[in-house]
């Protein structure tokens, strides 16, 4: 996403801060203070002091409702018009602590639609695409307008010059804070590159400067609202959509289910996508009973990327375990004579799209084994001498299937040695302590790298005992066993088997 990233799609949502406070209960009520004339002795304060201060705690009482009931209209404006563009609602606008979020106004199940807003009526890529002052500013510059930052860019512009619900754009957070929106360089406390968002951010506002002749200043807090509350909708991408964008992090549900939390509708029985206008629908991760907030997992991410989309690391459950990992990257050898083949591998076993057919690398998040995608991947970028060929064509159709183990020893081990250096060079990055929550997340990552360091440690010393593709592929040919006169024509074992 990294929605960042750094892909070119963020992922929703963030722990936000809103602009509305809980209204408590009882403040505002009159005030009472009785005078008895049974009381004996002298009173405390003169009558006109007495009065005097009547007077002024009447008028903070006053004052006190007063502001409260301003910094409710947003709230009440909000809930209005999500009313009025919601198609399903199983949830209303609430605050605590100051941010906003979504109460459910009933008990729901896991799998109910518990919001659904028209897709008209969301931010998207098709329909900041279609904005005209973006089809001048692309004529201006002589070529379509190529965001750095990707998608999130366009929804940002769209969000500033779109003509949107006031309602809508005035309950977003203005003091927000995420690392893109800091004004001091990100500390080096990360295998991400914290800075770099912030640096295509400017890059993206600077080409909106120079090709619209416009004032782009909110460029960066827009983009920042679009990164910590959009969300990725199948057949659609990127999208912000009114509603969704106040669902709430949960750390103790499962990271992994995410993706399946929106989908495109309307649905009829089944889940039998209807014809009609098009919306999108948000599904309820778990069983909750009315009045609980409405949450989700913000995904399965690592901590870096936690803290650059939604200002925050987690602190529990699933979500915790999985950040508690550092982001490494490997990638292809430009000087490697079998790169195009390798190209062509990713590619047709779809590592890579056509898009970035000419970008060989896998950004990992590790704390411990690499994930055994990864390990495929290093195993054909580092295959060569002896094992390249399995390069040949008529391997073509298998050879991804023999990257899922071991090679060879000496591909192994060459695997092996690419995460410790890798995550050893992370490490040397990050020595320098610092503070706050960047020193949370340097803290988390260098124990991810430590624990990864390990595992390599421990995986050199089972090189002997692995299985290689040499004695895979004999073994599936019956030819792992030593040939034995007496047994005449009568093969046994894996022989027999493959005969």
């Amino acid at each position: 996403r990294q929605q960042s990233q750094a892909s070119n799609h963020y992922i929703h949502r963030c722990v936000r801060p809103g602009r509305a406070s809980r209204r408590s209960r009882g403040v505002g009520r009159a005030c009472s203070i009785e005078v008895s004339p049974r009381v004996a002795c002298n009173p405390l304060l003169p009558p006109k002091m007495w009065l005097q201060a009547i007077s002024l705690s009447l008028l903070a009482v006053s004052s006190h409702a007063l502001t409260t009931t301003a910094a409710q209209r947003p709230v009440q404006a909000l809930q209005r018009f999500l009313d009025d563009v919601t198609t399903t609602s199983a949830a209303r606008v609430a605050t605590e602590d100051g941010q906003l979020h979504l109460q459910l106004t009933k008990n729901i199940r896991r799998g109910d639609c518990v919001l659904e807003v028209p897709l008209d009526a969301c931010v998207t890529i098709d329909r900041a695409r279609a904005m005209p002052w973006l089809q001048t500013a692309e004529d201006n510059a002589g070529e379509p307008w190529d965001p750095w930052c990707g998608d999130a860019s366009l929804l940002a512009a769209c969000l500033l010059r779109d003509d949107l619900p006031r309602e809508w754009i005035e309950s977003l957070p203005q003091d927000l804070w995420l690392p893109l929106l800091d004004t001091n360089e990100p500390p080096s406390c990360s295998a991400r590159d914290l800075g770099a968002l912030r640096e295509n951010a400017v890059d993206d506002m600077q080409w909106l400067v120079d090709n619209t002749g416009e004032n782009w200043d909110d460029f960066l807090l827009a983009l920042a609202w679009v990164i910590s509350r959009s969300v990725e909708v199948p057949d659609v991408g990127l999208c912000l959509a009114p509603g969704l964008d106040l669902v709430d992090h949960d750390d103790l549900l499962d990271p992994f289910e995410e993706d399946l939390l929106c989908e495109l509708g309307p649905r009829g029985p089944g889940g039998i996508q209807l014809p009609g206008r098009k919306t999108v629908r948000f599904l309820a991760p778990e069983d909750r009973t009315k009045g609980e907030k409405l949450v989700a997992s913000y995904g399965a991410l690592p901590a870096a990327a936690y803290l650059e989309r939604y200002g925050f690391l987690p602190r529990t459950g699933a979500a915790r375990r999985f950040a508690a990992t550092a982001e490494l990257r490997f990638e292809l050898r430009e000087e490697d004579r079998f790169i195009d083949d390798k190209l062509n591998l990713l590619y047709l076993n779809g590592a890579i799209d056509g898009e970035e057919v000419d970008d060989g690398f896998v950004e990992a998040c590790l704390g411990g084994e690499p994930d055994p995608e990864v390990l495929r991947f290093l195993r054909l970028s580092l295959l060569e001498g002896p094992d390249a060929f399995l390069l040949e064509p008529i391997f073509a159709n298998e050879v991804w299937n023999h990257l899922g183990a071991p090679i060879s020893r000496d591909n192994e081990a060459a695997v092996i040695k690419a995460v410790a250096d890798e995550a050893e060079a992370a490490r040397q990055g990050m020595l320098v302590a610092t503070i706050g929550i960047y020193e949370q997340l340097r803290s988390a990552e260098l124990d991810a790298l430590e624990a990864t360091q390990r595992w390599a440690d421990a995986e050199v010393l089972t090189l002997p005992a692995k299985e290689y593709y040499q004695e895979r592929r004999l073994k599936s040919l019956g030819l792992d066993t030593e040939w034995d006169e007496d047994e005449g024509n009568q093969w046994t074992g894996s022989r027999g088997a493959a005969w």
